[in-house]
C-alpha cells in the first residue's frame, strides 16, 4: 500500500468502528446496520456529532466503498 492507500484505509477503518460502536452502545445488542427510522436516524446523527443523516450516511457509504475497493485489488485478487 501506498502512504495515502495506508491513511485513507485507516481513515475509513476508524470511522466504521465508530459508526458500529456507537450503534451498539445506543442498541445495547450486536448491531451494525444504520437506522431506518427517521427519529432513530437523526438521533445517531446527533451521536455521530452529524447535523444531518444525509452527510453521515454519504461518508459511510464512502468508507465502505474504500475498503471494499481496497480488498479487492489486494486481498481478493492475490488469494484468488
Amino acid at each position: 500500500l501506498t502512504a495515502a492507500e495506508a491513511s485513507d484505509a485507516k481513515r475509513a477503518y476508524e470511522f466504521l468502528r465508530r459508526c458500529e460502536s456507537t450503534l451498539r452502545r445506543r442498541e445495547n445488542k450486536g448491531v451494525s446496520v444504520l437506522p431506518s427510522a427517521p427519529t432513530e436516524q437523526r438521533k445517531f446523527s446527533i451521536h455521530m456529532s452529524y447535523d444531518d443523516f444525509d452527510t453521515l450516511r454519504a461518508e459511510y457509504i464512502t468508507a465502505r466503498e474504500k475498503i471494499h475497493a481496497l480488498y479487492q485489488r489486494q486481498i481478493k485478487t492475490r488469494v484468488a
